[in-house]
């Protein structure tokens, strides 16, 4: 049987990024913390690299599957 996850919570901040994955009863799977998303200024391709590795991080520490990453 596989992790289903009701929330993938992001709070991407200047300063700091938090994600959370919660279960669907309300559990707190897993939390991790990542460096700020500030696209103007460290532009769009690296704030979302450093955000994809932060949700990537707590994904894997709940146990859910995590997606490859493609780029068109």
């Amino acid at each position: 049987m596989g992790l289903t996850a009701a929330v993938l919570a992001v709070d991407a901040g200047n300063s700091k990024t938090d994600v959370a994955v919660v279960a669907p009863d309300g559990t707190v799977l897993a939390t991790t913390r990542g460096g700020g998303f500030r696209p103007p200024a460290d532009g769009l391709d690296k704030a979302m690299e450093a955000l994809s590795r932060t949700v990537e991080e707590a994904l894997s520490a709940a146990g859910a599957p995590t997606a490859p990453r493609t780029r068109p």
